[in-house]
């Protein structure tokens, strides 16, 4: 296939997974989310003050995603209640607009991978695309689309420093440290990014003291320029609540008992419920079928499930799209397959990168990329276990890992581009079944809370 044409196919794509966004954006009632309405308290006063917790239940979220919204806010000159809605609606157009700019620098990011390789470009777009989760955290009024955004941004500028450090200058790790202070200040998690960066630091030193020392003076710099950034937000806490990671519970002491049993063992697969009813109430406090429900699907139906709540008029579709939701979880054995291959081929680049006569900046790119996943889930795990309070898992949502979830394309990308290498055939029919997994999915992908 030319060039022109595999060109074409990706900007197809790009548009497509905008398009949905645009249309979940544009539908999404505000009101509707993971604490609606303390992130809404929240925009509805962080103009003027940081919030307290009687102002909001999130008050220990950082700023900059409810910045922009609340000044629409103030200007607005109708009731409280409209007001929210349009700032609401302003902080979801905002949304969009970084889904653009993500999808832009997903692409220079597989340039940067695999120079020229178009192919490898289009599998990472087509996995994003294939996301439930992606689509229901940027329809969303909160941090993490702007955690999304950011973490793009320095993967990019880490990857192309990390590729070119004979020629850094000083003003990338400016660049990079301002992004790095954007993941601080969008939300916590972002912070579990951090550590990735001097790994893959440490992989350059292997590879060229010389110039990993000067990769690293960069990275350093711009760790500096984050902090300064940042920083003002959690000794702000720190000086309020008393702990830099205030919460609105208190943390347990670390210990794997401080979950049941069945938090860490359950499958889902008992009775395939998994793939019969993968909806609220049925993994009571499960990390694993909870999450996986939760990335293909709507476990805790606030997307496409829609709850029956006669106080707030709707009528429930819970029972009828279950089954449903059910089945996208069974079409989506493939992907989760392909993308648990690809966490396998990142640590393998890990480990091939730790020898000094590997000279592939592919493999530290790729290791770089799992690195971000295994740590973010390993602090995801550790979140879990200090905070066991709710009984039905409510702090086991996909959304509050998005960030995984800019990097694993790239990791299934690789596993789908050395199966078109190897087999084409093979590859074709992977592409194919793919492409139906999508279609299946697609009304998994559009929200019904309008």
């Amino acid at each position: 296939m030319s060039t022109q044409n595999l060109n074409r196919i990706i900007l197809t794509i790009a548009y497509v997974i905008n398009l949905l966004v645009a249309i979940n954006t544009s539908l999404h009632n505000p009101f509707m989310g993971y604490d609606a309405d303390e992130h809404l308290d929240y925009m509805s006063v962080v103009a003027f003050h940081l919030p307290t917790e009687t102002d909001s239940g999130e008050y220990y979220s950082p700023p900059l995603p409810y910045f922009l919204p609340s000044l629409i806010f103030q200007l607005c000159q109708s009731d409280t209640i409209a007001c929210r809605h349009m700032a609401g609606k302003f902080a979801q157009g905002i949304n969009l607009v970084l889904s653009i700019i993500i999808t832009i620098f997903l692409i220079k990011i597989a340039e940067l991978i695999k120079p020229q390789n178009q192919y490898f470009k289009i599998a990472t777009l087509f996995v994003l695309g294939l996301f439930t989760v992606y689509y229901k955290t940027f329809s969303q009024v909160r941090g993490e689309p702007y955690l999304a955004f950011f973490e793009v941004l320095s993967i990019y500028l880490v990857l192309k420093l990390g590729r070119t450090p004979d020629v850094i200058r000083g003003r990338d790790g400016i660049f990079l440290g301002i992004c790095l202070g954007g993941l601080g200040l969008s939300r916590q998690w972002g912070f579990l990014l951090f550590p990735a960066i001097p790994c893959l630091v440490l992989l350059r030193l292997i590879q060229n003291k010389t110039l990993g020392l000067k990769y690293g003076g960069t990275i350093l710099l711009s760790f500096f320029i984050a902090f300064l950034g940042c920083s003002w937000f959690y000794f702000h806490l720190n000086h309020t609540y008393g702990s830099f990671t205030a919460f609105n519970v208190a943390p347990k002491t670390f210990s794997f008992s401080n979950q049941p049993a069945s938090f860490y063992r359950s499958t889902g697969l008992g009775n395939l419920l998994l793939f019969r009813s993968p909806t609220r109430n049925t993994f009571d406090n499960q990390v694993v079928p909870i999450f996986y429900s939760d990335t293909w699907g709507d476990y805790w139906c606030f997307f496409t499930c829609v709850r029956n709540d006669e106080s707030l008029g709707y009528n429930s579709n819970h029972i009828s799209i279950s089954p449903y939701l059910g089945r996208v979880n069974f079409a989506s054995i493939l992907p989760s397959l392909i993308l648990t291959v690809g966490m396998i081929l990142g640590l393998s680049s890990l480990i091939r990168s730790l020898h000094p006569k590997t000279l592939s900046f592919e493999s530290q790119a790729f290791a770089f990329l799992f690195l971000i996943v295994f740590i973010s889930l390993a602090g995801y795990l550790w979140f879990l276990i200090k905070y066991p309070y709710l009984p039905r898992g409510q702090t086991i949502k996909a959304t509050y890992m998005i960030q995984i979830f800019m990097a694993l394309p790239f990791l299934a990308a690789n596993v789908l581009e050395k199966i078109r290498v190897t087999k084409p055939q093979i590859y074709q029919i992977c592409i194919l079944l793919i492409l139906v997994v999508f279609v299946h999915n697609l009304p998994a992908m559009i929200t019904r809370h309008w």
